[in-house]
């Protein structure tokens, strides 16, 4: 129950499968049900108002066909972020996204390497996240890194230039990074020569003092 009249008992047989699939004590099932009154197609609505009872009970002791369940009513709550009770929000010029409570989201966005010579990042080491701020103050570096987050430069060329800016690689020594390769395959420079060319430009543009920070160059 819990739908009123309006749904009938076809709507408490699909909390019933909701219930089943998240469990009592976790509130997405009242979440997913809601979304299912309000936005969900309505060939779902009639589906379980027909079978949810039944099916709740086939998928009792199926942990895998609940599993697969759950990530289907995962993804249309994250599509509902209106409709949620507890989120995190994370802004991004006035847009946000859903990450719901024991999920994780996968966001990917270019990054670049600050410090020249460490080792690749591992999934196994816990990092954090700080302002730019607390580890450079230097107005060129932040000038680099917004123009690679507006995808005004490639990541090679803010890689070239953040490490020219923040550990003084000189630009003859960014020519001679290499990639190298395992069976025998010969190395192959880390940047190609329109990436260097196009990341002194970028350096050149950046401001040399805050209070220049504000102007902007055509082209980045």
């Amino acid at each position: 129950g819990g739908m009123g009249g309006g749904m009938g008992g076809g709507m408490g047989g699909f909390c019933w499968v909701a219930r089943e699939v998240y469990g009592p004590h976790d509130p997405r099932w009242v979440l997913f049900r809601d979304w299912l009154s309000t936005e969900g197609p309505a060939w779902l609505r009639d589906l379980y108002a027909a079978h949810g009872a039944e099916f709740a009970e086939w998928i009792h002791d199926k942990p895998a066909a609940k599993w697969l369940l759950r990530q289907l009513m995962d993804t249309s709550l994250e599509t509902a972020q209106a409709h949620a009770v507890a989120h995190y929000s994370i802004e991004s010029d006035g847009s946000g996204f859903l990450v719901l409570p024991g999920r994780t989201r996968v966001v990917r966005f270019p990054t670049v390497c600050l410090e020249h010579g460490k080792a690749e990042p591992n999934p196994r080491v816990p990092y954090r996240l700080v302002e730019l701020q607390t580890f450079s103050e230097d107005p060129r570096l932040a000038f680099v890194l917004k123009a690679l987050a507006d995808g005004h430069v490639t990541q090679k060329v803010a890689q070239a230039a953040a490490w020219h800016i923040a550990n003084g690689l000189s630009w003859e020594r960014l020519a001679a990074e290499t990639i190298h390769h395992l069976a025998g395959i010969p190395p192959e420079p880390f940047f190609q020569r329109a990436e260097l060319a196009a990341a002194m430009q970028l350096v050149a543009a950046a401001p040399a003092s805050s209070a220049a920070e504000g102007t902007s160059t055509p082209g980045y």
